[in-house]
């Protein structure tokens, strides 16, 4: 079926839907009237209140959409500001024998994305803007930004565009009626029609995408595009990686880079991480495809790609950033907007890595004291308590509640590994050492700049031999290893899983499954609404914030997970403060995936092959 008649379908599908809504309205309201007629008043009141339900969950999600505010716009890219690229957009809408976009915007994510304000349903043109992603500026050359910037402006002419808003508010009633309507009958039966128009409009996409690649491959040869598909991945991981590890723990101690610094940062990172990124380039990519999803596969493209007519175009290896007058400038406008918005201080770069790299130090530090104290029942630890359990022999204990996957044999090596933690931590806090500029280089040295090497001291101590020597070299004694952490947070956590209402000793929890441990809060009793519970939840604010409102068990706070049953779960949770938790799942809950069982234990260290057994 061609691309135009699948648009065609899906929009009928589309008008469809509320057909549908309108005849679930109309036929309970004729029932609504026989029973009255019938002398069934009780059923003919339920009936007729089902009717203005229906009608108003149709009626307001459809109110609600097409009142729906579009995206705020970013900052321009005049062509004063970028006098050659808007030379290769002109070239490419050329090319692409259409209208080329009446604004070019900057934006943070790795993407790139083409829309227009058409009018009458898509009928009429309307005023069109060009997004392109910082990152895939920072990360490609002249010619694979090219191929991208083929591809969007191949929407244009395909006149996929015009038809988006459309689709995009059409998808945004469909989902908030059904959201009104969840648990009714009406609402089964609409969703059902909507899997119809979602598969429509997704094929749709899907051979839109496809069309778009064509012109890809026209502008900037084959193997050109094919590369640029290769890099989208591995820059989105990058991105990733940035923002995860350094701008939101950044934002969690407090602090935000200064526009600028966010702007140069990534293009560092990028610069240091080339090795592994031009592995990640070199996979075969290897992401699954769905009847749902909107885009094919890279890897589906790729091989499409390779069976279209080879074009003339001409490599170009600069930096793509050279389209630009002054990117960093330019950049910053669109990142001020979010950075100014967080209220936080800015600081640059060097002081930010420095503070993330202590931090994370000091918490691999301060698990090792927690585990420390839980060991010889204290309070608190530090450096000197730990080296007084390694020299009584408990080192082999220590490194069994640090590291549980640690075999007898790797014990030593491990335990050497822990006290080096410990004694870098130490040296910071003391002063005699610092962090070297970077992102992934960064590594610590002695204040003057010479390296600063742990092992030494640390295999001393987990010997029971003199350190003296080894301590003095470094600038430290045992009293400047101090624990800062009493208690686990989540601070840098991210979300694996969720399931709702979750019995936990006998009521009813909502649970988050972290990176760092479960996040439980108390929820109603009914499953309805469960999994659209538990996204908003996971949504409206960093883990750590969460955490810091909720119920948190530290997986370190674990002391046996003993399950007694798979269906229905069943487990309990014996914690190193004595106190047991017994976990039930329930038939009827909403789970945010269907693995959500195994990557509870998963999370709580069972193997693979016990979780599902």
């Amino acid at each position: 079926m061609k691309t135009t008649s699948r648009a065609a379908l899906s929009i009928a599908l589309l008008a469809g839907f509320y057909l549908v809504a309108v005849g679930i309205v109309a036929v309970t309201i004729a029932l609504a009237v026989q029973a009255f007629a019938l002398g069934g008043e009780a059923v003919g009141v339920k009936l007729g209140l089902l009717a203005v339900v229906v009608g108003l969950g149709v009626g307001g999600a459809v109110w609600s959409a097409s009142r729906a505010p579009g995206r705020d716009p970013g900052p321009d890219v005049t062509r004063a500001d970028a006098p050659e690229l808007w030379q290769v957009v002109d070239e490419l809408a050329t090319l692409a024998e259409t209208r080329g976009p009446d604004r070019i915007e900057l934006v943070s994510e790795v993407n790139a994305a083409v829309y227009e304000d058409a009018r009458f349903l898509g009928l009429v043109g309307g005023p069109r803007t060009l997004l392109i992603g910082t990152p895939l500026v920072q990360g490609l050359d002249v010619a694979q930004l090219r191929s991208v910037l083929a591809h969007e402006l191949g929407h244009y002419s395909g006149s996929h565009t015009r038809l988006a808003p459309l689709t995009y508010r059409g998808r945004l009633a469909i989902s908030h009626t059904l959201a009104r309507l969840d648990g009714k009958l009406s609402g089964w039966l609409l969703k059902q029609y909507a899997k119809l128009y979602m598969l429509a409009s997704q094929g749709v996409s899907r051979s839109q995408e496809l069309e778009a690649d064509a012109l890809s491959v026209r502008a900037a040869g084959r193997a050109t595009a094919q590369s640029a598909l290769r890099a989208l991945p591995a820059l989105a991981r990058a991105h990733d990686h940035y923002e995860n590890t350094y701008v939101r723990t950044a934002w969690e101690l407090g602090f935000v880079p200064t526009p600028a610094d966010y702007v140069t940062g990534f293009g560092d990172l990028l610069r240091e991480l080339e090795p592994q990124l031009a592995e990640l380039r070199a996979e075969p990519p290897a992401d699954p495809t769905s009847r749902w999803d909107s885009h094919p596969s890279i890897a589906d493209r790729i091989a499409a790609i390779s069976v279209l007519p080879e074009s003339d175009a001409t490599a170009d290896p600069r930096p793509a950033s050279d389209l630009f007058a002054d990117l960093p400038t330019l950049a910053a406008r669109e990142a001020s907007v979010w950075i100014e918005g967080t209220g936080k201080p800015t600081r640059p770069w060097p002081e930010l890595t420095a503070l993330v790299a202590t931090d994370d130090l000091q918490r691999r530090a301060d698990l090792v004291y927690r585990a420390a104290a839980h060991l010889d029942g204290t309070d608190g630890s530090g450096l000197a308590h730990v080296t007084q359990l390694v020299a009584r022999g408990d080192g082999p204990r220590l490194v069994d509640a640090v590291a549980h996957d640690a075999s007898e044999e790797e014990r030593p090596e491990v335990l050497v590994d822990v006290l080096a933690t410990l004694l870098g931590a130490a040296a910071v806090t003391a002063g005699t050492a610092r962090w070297t500029d970077g992102f992934d280089g960064q590594d610590l040295v002695a204040a003057d700049g010479r390296p600063f090497d742990a092992r030494p001291a640390a295999l001393a101590l987990a010997t029971a031999q003199p350190a003296d020597a080894e301590l003095a070299a470094l600038g430290i004694d045992l009293a400047a290893g101090v624990q800062a952490s009493r208690t686990a947070d989540a601070q840098g956590a991210d979300i694996l899983d969720g399931l709702a209402n979750l019995r936990v000793d006998g009521k009813d929890h909502d649970l988050l499954i972290l990176t760092t441990g479960l996040l439980l809060k108390p929820g109603p009793k009914s499953t309805d609404h469960g999994k659209r519970r538990l996204t908003e939840w996971a949504q409206s604010a960093a883990p750590s914030q969460l955490a810091a409102e909720a119920w948190h068990v530290a997986y370190e706070d674990v002391a046996n997970a003993e399950v007694h049953k798979m269906f229905p779960f069943r487990m309990t949770l014996s914690l190193r403060d004595g106190t047991q938790h017994e976990l039930r799942g329930r038939v009827t809950a909403e789970m945010l995936t269907d693995d959500v069982f195994i990557n509870l234990l998963g999370a709580l260290g069972f193997e693979a092959a016990d979780a599902e057994a």
